[in-house]
């Protein structure tokens, strides 16, 4: 995976959420920093990268993309906003 097809994530998770890259990847637990980077870490490991390497990405310790990945996962099936937001975000990466 290209430097550029993860800053293409970031930029269109973070235009779809309404915070900046920096928000994004800042330490704030704040809840409309944290559920994008659920999508991030969601989007990544499907594309093949691994926890530790998405972690490094995002600043995050490997056990927290776990951590997200399965919240991600949770919310997709049981939050209508969360999956729509998530579809949207995927078919704006053409995937």
């Amino acid at each position: 995976m290209t430097l550029e097809f993860i800053e293409k994530i970031l930029t269109i998770t973070c235009e779809e959420y309404g915070i900046t890259c920096d928000e994004l990847l800042d330490k704030s637990r704040k809840w409309d920093r944290a559920i994008p980077r659920k999508v991030v870490c969601h989007i990544l490991t499907i594309q093949g990268l691994t926890v530790k390497e998405v972690g490094k990405i995002l600043n995050r310790h490997y056990t927290t993309v776990i951590h997200h990945r399965k919240e991600s996962k949770d919310y997709l099936r049981y939050n209508e906003e969360y999956f729509n937001n998530f579809k949207k975000i995927y078919k704006k990466l053409e995937l």
